[in-house]
């Protein structure tokens, strides 16, 4: 919304400047993308009181969403605080491999899922760092995800809402 909690125009002013509202210059898809093709949009930051950082927040499906720069390993490290049993790393950006390897918890998992991914910066990094996680990279395609996507969307309420939201939103259009 116009008036996010975020933005410097909020009382108290947020830390950004106004950005991505629906409706505006420069929120609307690209032109020249097939949108035949989009399946989904996800939308984040629809209500003015929550950051609206992640499209996991107010999901129950991650313990905690945490904000940093995924290119600066001791920034996540710090962010994350308790090393985590799981760290997924799904941003298309170059140099994340250290950070999610660092906000591991020994004996943890770390999954790859992105292009962008360097692995043998991620195999490297995780012998230099001596950490014992196990890292597994997604290729986009998992045994029985349709399944589990169907069901995450029958159980969950709160993915269930991010649906039906969408899909109100969707029929506007």
């Amino acid at each position: 919304p116009e008036d996010h909690g975020s933005f410097h125009t909020a009382d108290p002013p947020g830390p950004w400047p106004v950005h991505c509202v629906q409706g505006t210059f420069g929120a609307e898809l690209h032109a020249d993308l097939d949108h035949e093709r989009i399946h989904r949009v996800v939308d984040k930051g629809h209500a003015r009181d929550t950051e609206g950082y992640s499209a996991f927040d107010e999901t129950g499906l991650a313990d905690e969403v945490v904000l940093a720069d995924a290119r600066d390993p001791v920034a996540v490290a710090a962010a994350v605080g308790t090393p985590a049993e799981l760290t997924v790393v799904c941003v298309d950006v170059p140099g994340c491999e250290h950070g999610a390897i660092l906000a591991a918890a020994e004996h943890g998992t770390v999954i790859f899922f992105s292009m962008a991914t360097s692995f043998s910066a991620a195999a490297l990094g995780a012998e230099g760092l001596a950490a014992g996680v196990r890292m597994l990279i997604g290729n986009g395609y998992l045994p029985g995800h349709a399944e589990f996507a169907l069901d995450l969307l029958r159980e969950v309420p709160a993915v269930r809402a991010l649906f039906d939201a969408h899909q109100r939103q969707t029929s506007r259009v």
